[in-house]
């Protein structure tokens, strides 16, 4: 069933979970081949996931090593108020936020209107097994 508006993807870092997000837009394209797909993440990873042919738009986040001459990258870059100011031109219908932090907290504050997605993290869970070995692995 088609919905409404663009499905906004958030992974800011590490290399390797935004790896792992790339399969989400492949994903939301097959559910609704219409729905354009935007992606945020860091902008230096947002060269690995260049020419992705199922993401419409890149939303790069600054960092501290971002060269401000360099071009954008397939998108919008700048600072997150840039990125929620870019992200407000949007229609979104719907955020999958896969880093759930306070950026991307942020973001969903910002997009009042759209359908937020939060996959379970269990991060206490994780630390108090990595960390403490209270919990055993499931």
């Amino acid at each position: 069933m088609p919905q409404r508006g663009a499905a906004l993807v958030v992974r800011f870092s590490s290399l390797g979970d935004v790896l792992l997000a790339a399969h989400v837009p492949s994903f939301l394209r097959r559910r609704d081949p219409g729905r354009r797909v935007l992606f945020a993440t860091k902008e230096r990873y947002a060269d690995a996931l260049r020419g992705h042919p199922d993401v419409d738009r890149f939303y790069a986040l600054e960092d501290r090593s971002s060269d401000p001459a360099a071009p954008a990258p397939l998108g919008v870059r700048g600072t997150l108020g840039d990125l929620i100011a870019g992200l407000r031109h949007e229609d979104v219908g719907v955020v999958l936020d896969l880093h759930q932090n306070f950026r991307s907290s942020r973001i969903l504050n910002a997009l009042p209107d759209a359908k937020r997605v939060l996959p379970p993290k269990r991060a206490l869970q994780r630390r108090l097994m990595v960390h403490a070995r209270w919990l055993k692995p499931a």
